[in-house]
């Protein structure tokens, strides 16, 4: 074998150990990084009844250490729990250079959008969509600015690319929202149960399942719904109303009363809803129109 070769062989075994034991010694010299302070976000998720997995994933993530993975999988699990006002503080510990720089652009776009700033939602949406066209975020937020902009056939194109891209219940709630505020009342329901499947403690979808399900003449359906809104919610005020229309007009009288008392315990007493569901139950036909007009004016959970 040639000398040379040989020589420059072992040059370059050597060079080559070299710079693994160099490489390692600055591993094991680098100082760890610092753990991602995850409480503040924990305990809110908890507070606003999300799912185990959402904590399960914000958890596995600030695990990892990576603060750009963590800042858009922390992001994602505050706006579904609608603490957009958390996003901000989130993804400004992410540095710009995160290779899904566009996703979490997308993500601060939803969370202006969700907190009334559509001028600026919208323009951090658009840029976001530059670079990252399939944009789930960037959708969902021009979604919700169509919606507050009171154009549903807007909103639905953009809520069903979000959904198409991977939004899930988010972009049913949009998908859910602009149905129902279109008369689309099956469509509509199945959009909530859609997110009710994906957070059983979900007040909006569950008020608007029922408000649909009372649109279809379903009874027992929205029975049940408004029944669940309260179980998550037991000081929810429309679906009081509701119930207590619905039931009076299904001949279920007794639970009619029951549910005027409950509403009582919640509203003032001289308040005009509890006087008209009154005259309602006591069978006044005056009364009758007004308590029907109580329960069918309510409209769906505070928007988010």
């Amino acid at each position: 074998m040639n000398p040379k070769l040989v020589k420059a062989a072992l040059a370059a075994g050597i060079v080559g150990a070299v710079l693994v034991f160099v490489m390692r010694a600055q591993q094991l010299s680098s100082p760890p990084p610092k753990p991602i302070a995850t409480a503040p976000l924990l305990q809110a998720l908890a507070a606003a009844k999300q799912p185990a997995a959402a904590a399960e994933s914000v958890k596995q993530a600030a695990a990892q250490g990576e603060i750009c993975h963590y800042a858009e999988v922390a992001t994602r699990a505050a706006l579904d729990a609608d603490l957009h006002g958390l996003v901000p503080g989130i993804l400004d510990t992410a540095p710009r250079d995160c290779p899904r720089w566009a996703i979490m652009m997308g993500e601060r776009a939803e969370a202006l959008a969700r907190a009334g700033s559509t001028d600026e939602g919208e323009r951090t949406a658009q840029s976001a969509l530059k670079p990252k066209p399939a944009n789930s975020y960037a959708e969902l937020a021009l979604a919700r600015v169509a919606f507050d902009k009171n154009q549903m056939t807007a909103c639905a194109e953009h809520a069903e690319k979000a959904l198409k891209y991977g939004r899930g219940a988010e972009a049913e709630r949009l998908l859910g929202r602009s149905t129902l505020a279109r008369g689309l009342f099956k469509e509509a329901e199945a959009h909530y149960q859609n997110v009710l499947r994906a957070n059983p403690s979900d007040v909006e979808a569950a008020f608007s399942a029922g408000v649909c399900n009372d649109k279809l003449g379903r009874y027992h359906q929205a029975r049940e719904a408004f029944l669940q809104t309260l179980n998550i919610d037991p000081k929810h005020e429309e679906a009081r109303k509701y119930l207590v229309v619905l039931t009076y007009k299904a001949g279920a009288k007794d639970e009619a009363r029951h549910h005027l008392q409950k509403l009582a315990e919640i509203l003032p007493k001289d308040s005009p809803t509890l006087l008209e569901l009154e005259h309602l139950l006591s069978g006044s036909n005056a009364g009758a129109d007004a308590g029907a007009s109580a329960g069918a004016a309510g409209s769906p959970a505070k928007v988010k």
